[in-house]
């Protein structure tokens, strides 16, 4: 234990000692309090091993909530992608023509759609409950934000995509499936590949010659 030098009668002490006191009170070493009562002087060392040890524990800490934080958002993402449960083939019981069948979600208000109606409507493409293809992830901003663009076309006529706008390809059983819907209703379809799908090169995830599914939300129609 260091001792600090006293002086005998108080106010004794000279200008030489006060410094002496000063200089050793300077060097004072942190002391470590054990168990049986004694004290000890840290070790500069050690110290620096337990400000070390902290710092790491910390940047631990930070790069563990990064990581379950980007596994959420990977998570997320592909929750969004995988969709909606799919419809059992034996419940598609309408046909439209060439093979592609639909079963109505929900029935909607208002007129009809016929074939030349103008109509704005979203459309998901899905291939074995994965969306493969989708309007609603028309536009990225980044990589983590995207607008939903709905599709503008004629019922029964071909939907044509400019290549400058890089939209999402749709199948063009889009065109058909509006048919006979009312703005606001929702429609399932089951489309072969063949001639209403995206036939025999595929298109992102969907293979070539697959069957897909192909929800359509009728947002609003104009005039024929």
């Amino acid at each position: 234990m260091a001792h600090l030098a006293a002086c005998a009668p108080l106010g004794a002490c000279t200008t030489k000692q006060n410094a002496s006191l000063r200089s050793q009170s300077a060097r004072v070493v942190p002391r470590a309090h054990h168990a049986d009562g004694e004290t000890q002087a840290a070790s500069p060392a050690l110290t620096r091993r337990g400000a070390l040890a902290a710092g790491i524990a910390a940047a631990s800490l930070v790069l563990d909530a990064q990581e379950s934080g980007a596994v959420g958002f990977k998570k997320e993402l592909k929750d969004k992608r995988r969709g909606r449960t799919r419809i059992p083939e034996e419940e598609y019981t309408k046909e439209l023509q060439d093979g592609v069948k639909y079963v109505d979600l929900e029935e909607g208000t208002g007129e009809v759609v016929k074939k030349g109606t103008k109509v704005t409507a979203h459309y998901d493409a899905f291939f074995r409950g994965i969306d493969a293809s989708s309007s609603r992830q028309a536009r990225f901003l980044n990589e983590n934000i995207n607008l939903p663009e709905p599709y503008d076309f004629a019922a029964g006529s071909e939907i044509r995509i400019s290549k400058s706008k890089e939209l999402p390809l749709p199948p063009q059983a889009l065109t058909i499936g509006v048919i006979g819907m009312k703005p606001g209703g929702k429609r399932m379809l089951l489309v072969p590949a063949d001639p209403w799908g995206y036939g025999d090169k595929g298109y992102a995830e969907v293979p070539p010659g697959a069957t897909i599914e192909v929800l359509i939300e009728l947002l609003s129609i104009g005039e024929a």
